[in-house]
């Protein structure tokens, strides 16, 4: 089985620095062009922002999902954690769009990772879809799964890629 694994950009530099000192002709190559972005995300998404865009996005358009997403996301100062989601008051949810229903599923998922009931960015690391399934679905509002596949690395966990496990 081979690990998925993210490279920062200081890894590649190292090692595209190595690959130039053992190979010349590599070497040339590599200083003509920019450094690869193979398992590299330029704006990662963690696990707990998947699973909140994806309850947000339930059943909406695309167009007023993403409107409702920023907006919310304007709420936790461009930062989507658990500690900011946990901070907003359900009047400024649904001033920003958000139902009732997925603010308490919302406000679920940051008390889950706040209190350590659910370590949700480590999901990915649970090969059992069974034990993410029976994880969050112990959390209020657990109709919004439907079913859970594999969880993939962070990286593919972007927008988009999460909402097809998850239904409001």
């Amino acid at each position: 089985m081979v690990a998925d694994v993210a490279i920062s950009q200081l890894q590649m530099k190292k090692i595209a620095k190595e690959l130039s000192t053992r190979d010349k002709r590599l070497a040339r190559v590599i200083d003509a062009h920019p450094l690869c972005t193979i398992g590299r995300n330029p704006k990662p998404v963690t696990h707990f922002e998947a699973l909140v865009e994806s309850v947000i996005s339930q059943q909406l358009a695309v167009k007023a999902a993403d409107t409702i997403y920023g907006r919310v996301k304007d709420l936790t100062k461009g930062r989507m954690v658990a500690t900011r989601i946990a901070d907003i008051t359900e009047a400024q949810m649904r001033r920003a769009g958000v139902s009732g229903a997925k603010f308490k599923t919302i406000q679920g998922l940051a008390d889950a990772a706040l209190s350590k009931k659910i370590n949700i960015n480590k999901l990915h690391e649970i090969e059992d879809d069974q034990l993410i399934f029976d994880q969050l679905t112990s959390l209020w509002g657990k109709s919004w799964i439907r079913r859970v596949r594999s969880f993939a690395p962070i990286e593919a966990l972007s927008p988009g890629t999460a909402g097809e496990r998850l239904v409001s």
